[in-house]
């Protein structure tokens, strides 16, 4: 091999090793700082998605019996979030389907941990956004409704239940703030009730 093969087979490797330092440590920045704020296997449990499995037969009952929801629309996924540090996870559930979707948005409910009804938001999309600031206790939430995020604060008992008419949040959340039932970007597991 001549010096200009040597050379430059020595400059191939060496950037060769370079490449893979920078990728390895990429990946691994990203991995670290994605798991704490995305989907993950302790954002979903079977024993939730049974809980919720039998919330929605319930709160649906009528509609059901009735025929009224196609199959389609009886699928949903889900995100477990501790939005008062109490230690427990409350449950946002998206809908899917012309049952609960329509050109403004679709439907979104709040669970407690123990399944029980917090907040029916409507004409809702996907992620819901937590910021750090609370109200009596609970994460204030972004939600985007007609194309804006809105600003949805709890007063002691809910969430405002339509998003649309809550203030619109006139800044850019941080990428940093923790993105909830991101479909669009996260691989969640579709349920049926």
């Amino acid at each position: 091999m001549s010096p200009k093969q040597q050379l430059l087979c020595l400059m191939v490797i060496g950037l060769s090793i370079t490449a893979c330092q920078n990728t390895s440590t990429t990946n691994l920045e990203t991995s670290v700082a994605d798991s704490s704020l995305r989907y993950g296997p302790d954002t979903h449990r079977p024993e939730t998605a049974k809980l919720v499995i039998n919330t929605l037969a319930t709160i649906y009952k009528s509609d059901i019996e009735k025929n009224l929801i196609d199959s389609f629309s009886r699928t949903f996924v889900f995100f477990e979030y501790d939005l008062n540090e109490d230690g427990r996870k409350e449950i946002f559930v998206s809908h899917t389907g012309p049952y609960y979707c329509g050109s403004g948005g679709c439907n979104l409910l709040l669970l407690s941990p123990d399944g029980k009804l917090i907040t029916q938001f409507t004409v809702s999309r996907t992620p819901v956004i937590v910021l750090r600031e609370r109200s009596k206790g609970w994460n204030d939430l972004l939600i985007e409704s007609a194309g804006k995020l809105h600003l949805l604060k709890y007063d002691g008992n809910s969430y405002p239940s339509n998003p649309s008419v809550a203030p619109v949040f006139t800044m850019i959340p941080g990428d940093e703030l923790p993105r909830l039932l991101d479909t669009e970007h996260e691989p969640f597991p579709k349920f049926s009730f």
